[in-house]
């Protein structure tokens, strides 16, 4: 969260002026989704040592309405049988509270979304920018860019899916395939411990924090069973939408 916040300062200062006149500049300054972030072998060059320097993960900030002229609305209301799309606009409600955990390879990353709000709907309606609803709202080549497959709390990369979804269709099971990913965050976490401690050798004697434990940190990967929830709902969702398209075309 430490990290966190200070990403959150990041983005504040890299904004022009303040409420609805203010200018984000983050993506026209690193023309990039992702915040910046220093290597190990520079943050082990400071003048203080400490494991922590080492685990502050990568942060991808979502904010599409940055990138495109508006978003509408993406709720509609019923009148009969006919349905009729909300003709308000999205515009900003503030960062998020806290970021999302997302799954990779090797490690988690975590995503920072801002809440939209629409400005006609009464009551007030809010929506996070990864909201399945809002990304459907967006251009395609701007929607491909968001990188996971959420659940309710989380997420995987879609890196990981591919993945995951060529295991499966090959005859690896959930379990199988979720060991492995943990082989691998743990590969990424012992070659963070190996740097710190050849470092503390070249530096000679004194008393260092010692390295947590790889159990005691959030980069453990996730079980069989979360995997292939994801799966299923993914591939769910996927047969639906070509169904969909599918009878469009036979009825046209």
């Amino acid at each position: 969260m430490e990290a966190f916040y200070k990403q959150i300062e990041f983005l504040k200062q890299v904004t022009e002026g303040q409420g609805q006149a203010s200018r984000h500049l983050v993506y026209d300054k690193l023309k990039s989704f992702w915040l910046p972030q220093t290597s190990s072998f520079f943050n082990l060059r400071q003048s203080f040592l400490s494991p922590d320097i080492l685990l502050i993960p990568q942060f991808f900030y979502w904010d599409p309405l940055l990138l495109v002229d508006h978003i509408p609305c993406p709720l509609s209301s019923k009148s009969g049988d006919t349905i009729i799309p909300c003709s308000g606009k999205l515009v900003r409600h503030g960062y998020c509270v806290a970021p999302r955990r997302i799954i990779d390879l090797e490690d988690s990353f975590y995503l920072i979304h801002v809440r939209y709000r629409c400005n006609e709907c009464r009551p007030i309606h809010t929506f996070s920018s990864s909201n399945p609803l809002v990304l459907e709202k967006l251009p395609k080549a701007l929607s491909a860019e968001f990188p996971a497959h959420l659940s309710k709390r989380s997420g995987l990369s879609k890196k990981v899916f591919a993945i995951m979804r060529c295991c499966f269709q090959n005859g690896m099971g959930g379990k199988q395939f979720s060991d492995s990913l943990n082989v691998l965050h743990r590969r990424q976490h012992e070659k963070l411990e190996v740097q710190y401690l050849w470092t503390i050798l070249e530096w000679g004697n004194g008393q260092y924090k010692p390295f947590p434990p790889f159990e005691a940190g959030p980069t453990a990967a996730p079980s069989g069973q979360y995997c292939r929830d994801i799966y299923d709902r993914e591939m769910h969702c996927w047969g639906s939408s070509l169904y969909s398209k599918k009878t469009e075309v036979e009825n046209m």
